[in-house]
């Protein structure tokens, strides 16, 4: 199970490392980064900038959805081997959609992202039996 935690940590640091090319993005929009209004100016991002953002705000949904379905693996004592194996498949999955999103290869993107949460599904089922 250490290393199912160890993907939640991942996640953690993931969730603000994965905004750096949306902040590089928000940076070269001809007025620099909007500290002030940093959501109005993500607003106006095209291209790579929205990819970008969306798949930062994506981050942050499957998030919960991995706290949510560790929860239940945890708490029902599922296999430690089995739990720490679809973690690690998450955490794998959602990087790669990540990069895919920013990438724009939107089909292997669905993919990626069906892979991570096929393995959510797979986790919280695990600790239902």
């Amino acid at each position: 199970m250490k290393v199912a935690l160890w993907c939640l940590f991942f996640n953690l640091i993931w969730l603000i490392a994965n905004k750096a090319p949306l902040f590089r993005a928000m940076q070269r929009d001809g007025s620099g980064y909007d500290n002030h209004l940093p959501r109005q100016q993500q607003s106006r991002l095209t291209g790579l900038g929205a990819r970008a953002l969306a798949a930062h705000q994506n981050g942050f949904e499957a998030f919960g959805m991995f706290v949510a379905a560790l929860f239940i693996a945890v708490q029902a004592g599922t296999d430690p081997i089995w739990l720490n194996r679809l973690a690690v498949v998450h955490v794998v999955a959602r990087v790669i959609y990540t990069v895919l999103y920013w990438l724009d290869w939107a089909s292997l993107r669905t993919l990626m992202w069906s892979i991570g949460y096929l393995s959510l599904l797979a986790m919280a089922l695990l600790g239902l039996l």
